[in-house]
């Protein structure tokens, strides 16, 4: 099981930061009980049009913040 929670705020007209998490939870097989969570934080820069079509672009960079873990 996958959970993601992702964080944006609108600084100007072009730029969007972002900081998301998302943690992955075992519940069969070898992973069984295991936990792990990832942060990313990134850059969106957009709504720019090229050649009549809007676009957008952005990076980000994920960290582990955890290594497999024993939740219960």
């Amino acid at each position: 099981m996958i959970r993601i929670t992702a964080f944006q705020y609108h600084l100007s007209e072009m730029l969007w930061p972002e900081r998301v998490v998302n943690s992955s939870f075992g519940k069969d097989g070898e992973d069984n009980g295991l936990k792990q969570t990832f942060l990313t934080p990134g850059v969106i820069f957009g709504r720019f049009k090229v050649h009549g079509r809007v676009m957008a672009v952005g990076a980000g960079f994920e960290i582990a913040v955890t290594h497999y873990l024993l939740t219960g």
